[in-house]
């Protein structure tokens, strides 16, 4: 099992390389930006799908427009998807090279913050905050993903009342200001 799953690393796919770059980005302007935590998030972030084949990542895909990143377990398919942050995190947490609380982060990444996400159905006071930054910034990246001519910002804006809760009010504003920048940046350039 451990090997199919390291033979998926391969297969990453181009949503994991833009997740570590909001990510990383998110976390400069939280001054939360120290080698370790960089590590660990670069790490979630490239490995937190490794437990799906490119199938089940398109059905992933296809589950999130339709349910929003809920899974119903209609089907096999279902079910791995529903299953892959638990196989992802377990896979990790055996590695001895793997910096803490990846397994955490991995394991937590389609959490949601009104308690609706899976595995475990934590909520916005029960998510790690480094798990609240993957989950925005995946959600965005997904979105963008599904609607390329999205704005990833006004999509933001548009979820705050969802987003902007508790102790990761501090993870939305800073996404919030770290989209603006790269825009603003983009235009300047």
């Amino acid at each position: 099992e451990r090997l199919k799953l390291a033979n998926n690393l391969s297969q990453v796919s181009p949503h994991c390389y833009i997740l570590v770059l909001l990510v990383t980005s998110i976390l400069k302007d939280l001054d939360w930006f120290s080698p370790t935590t960089l590590q660990k998030v670069t790490f979630a972030a490239l490995l937190h799908d490794m437990a799906l084949t490119d199938d089940a990542f398109a059905v992933k895909l296809q589950r999130v427009s339709e349910l929003g990143f809920q899974s119903n377990l209609k089907n096999e398919s279902d079910f791995i998807i529903q299953n892959h942050p638990i196989k992802a995190a377990e896979f990790v947490s055996f590695w001895s090279s793997c910096p803490p609380d990846v397994d955490k982060l991995i394991l937590q990444h389609h959490e949601r913050f009104d308690g609706q996400g899976f595995p475990n159905k934590l909520n916005f006071l029960t998510i790690f905050p480094l798990a609240g930054i993957m989950i925005i910034a995946e959600d965005i990246v997904y979105q963008t993903f599904l609607n390329n001519e999205l704005d990833p910002i006004e999509y933001l804006k548009s979820h705050e009342t969802y987003y902007n809760r508790g102790e990761l009010k501090k993870i939305y504003t800073s996404i919030l200001n770290t989209l603006q920048e790269v825009k603003l940046n983009s235009k300047n350039s």
